[in-house]
């Protein structure tokens, strides 16, 4: 990988590398001796880096969450007021810009990149944990109980719905601004523009900021490819019989690797396009097939109550610390407060690649359809999901809840898609879906990644630098499997946490840079 040429390129200094292209040495090799850094510790000190990751993730829970649920929900306030001001009819790009891709394309590729894996995992079995463990059915006095299904579904909503896509939104706009009208690179040390200038492009908080989004993004989706993986593998025992070990599991990783480098290699209009617009009508099916075999009534009376819910509680939710305890309360750390690392972990990628795709809307259009269009989807498909597994649990005895205990999440969808007609066909499907939507999410993280340390503002990056990085995203996944054993869900769940918590200044400052960068638009000064 010999240096073929040094160039400069807008005040930065980009190396070109015969096989991946171009990259800003002050990004690309930080990250890559961080990352190996990490896959080192892991490898060689597992024992001693887990009880480590735990009692990171167990400090940053507990003594930071009033800051990181307070962050998320003002968030969304925040991008909403953006996009019903004056600042909402500001182009992304050029005012004569056209949007590349037609709606309902733009749509599935926002959704296919960001959180399609976790529909398929948890449709099921996420308000079941919520509906027997959860604080708010523990007040209600409904634990457990089918009274406490509406509420089960809806913090499941909320957990995958506005907040987390606002998350995605602010971090798309802060990218797409100067990215799109100042040409600079496609990063995330260029969101602070508003705060730096032109200093964004040579200054070392930006580049360290960038830093902190690839490891953030490698982490997030390392964790993402995980649960994607022990979910692929237990469906494969279930259905073919084949015995899950480590080596099967690096085996399933190995197939998603050479499946997302391939249709990265296609390029983002044939690749991650055709799979997403594909892999959205497969889920859409899939729930349609579970609303018509299951008990169609019941899920419709409860989309109407939990669309209420919604409604109604949505700001009490989001600002819920269950102070009146007067105890920290261990479900609020574990569910919505992981939740919220989590996504802040996928701002990096998913809010670079939504503004990669995104060239030629209006803030008020493109804030309005990432942060709001995905949580239609939230609300059926949970709703759905969600209220046919509870059915099955109370009414036909399918002990869901009870195999989850001992088991895990990962059987509750094919435990309930099984007792449906053609069931094992409906299995295969779900599992088909949910390789797809772990290609295309860590197709696009790698893509991004990529783009990130290219230093290009074209939204274009070399093979090669895709290729590395997709076997990187695969590496610390493969090396996480191996910390975790049998305990992989909660390693996954500490590095995660590791990785996004430093990413929370990054967050806030880039609310404050996005302000300014609207308001010198408005003014004609940027």
């Amino acid at each position: 990988m010999a240096i073929d040429e040094a160039i400069t390129q807008q005040g930065l200094q980009i190396a070109k590398y015969k096989i991946i292209g171009n990259v800003d040495k002050h990004i690309f090799w930080p990250s890559i001796l961080s990352i190996a850094a990490i896959l080192v510790v892991v490898l060689c000190f597992s024992e001693t880096a887990a009880p480590i990751l735990s009692t990171f993730q167990s400090y940053i829970s507990v003594r930071w969450s009033w800051f990181i649920m307070l962050i998320v929900a003002l968030n969304f306030f925040y991008i909403m007021y953006i996009a019903f001001s004056k600042f909402g009819t500001i182009k992304l790009g050029k005012d004569d810009d056209k949007p590349e891709y037609k709606f309902l394309t733009w749509i599935c590729m926002l959704f296919s990149t960001g959180v399609g894996i976790g529909f398929i995992c948890f449709g099921v079995a996420e308000p079941m944990w919520h509906l027997f463990t959860s604080t708010h059915t523990s007040i209600m006095n409904t634990t457990g109980k089918p009274a406490g299904v509406p509420m089960a579904i809806q913090i499941s909503i909320m957990d995958w719905g506005a907040s987390c896509w606002g998350l995605f939104s602010l971090g798309g706009l802060a990218i797409a601004l100067p990215s799109y009208r100042k040409g600079l690179p496609m990063c995330v040390g260029s969101s602070l523009y508003g705060l730096m200038g032109d200093k964004v492009k040579f200054s070392p908080w930006s580049k360290a900021s960038d830093v902190i989004a690839i490891i953030a993004a490698v982490c997030g989706n390392s964790a993402a490819l995980g649960m994607g993986v022990l979910s692929i593998c237990w469906v494969i025992n279930r259905i073919f019989g084949v015995t899950v070990t480590t080596t099967t599991q690096t085996v399933v990783i190995f197939v998603i690797i050479v499946g997302y480098i391939t249709s990265s290699a296609t390029g983002l209009n044939r690749g991650i396009k055709y799979l997403s617009t594909t892999n959205v009508f497969v889920a859409l099916s899939l729930c349609f097939f579970v609303l018509l075999c299951g008990p169609t009534t019941y899920i419709l009376n409860l989309l109407t109550e939990v669309t209420g819910m919604c409604l109604s509680e949505f700001v009490q939710l989001n600002f819920f610390t269950h102070a009146g305890s007067l105890k920290q309360d261990e479900w609020v750390h574990w569910w919505p407060i992981f939740y919220w690392l989590w996504w802040i972990s996928y701002i990096p990628f998913v809010g670079g690649f939504v503004a990669r795709i995104s060239r030629g809307r209006t803030v008020r259009q493109f804030l309005l359809g990432s942060a709001l269009a995905p949580v239609g989807m939230s609300l059926v498909w949970f709703t759905v999901f969600g209220g046919a597994g509870a059915w099955a649990q109370f009414v036909d005895n399918l002990p869901i809840w009870q195999t989850m205990q001992a088991q895990g999440s990962e059987p509750a969808i094919y435990m309930l898609l099984e007792t449906y007609p053609f069931g094992t066909f409906a299995c295969i499907v779900a599992l088909l879906s949910l390789i797809i939507f772990t290609v295309t999410t860590s197709d696009s993280a790698s893509f991004y990644i990529s783009l990130q340390v290219s230093g290009q503002s074209d939204g274009s990056a070399a093979l090669g630098a895709r290729i590395l990085w997709g076997c990187i995203l695969g590496a610390m996944a493969i090396a996480v499997i191996m910390l975790g054993d049998k305990n992989a869900m909660s390693a996954l769940k500490s590095l995660t946490i590791a990785g996004a918590a430093p990413f929370c200044v990054i967050l806030v400052l880039m609310q404050i840079s996005t302000w300014k960068m609207l308001n010198k638009i408005s003014k004609g000064t940027f």
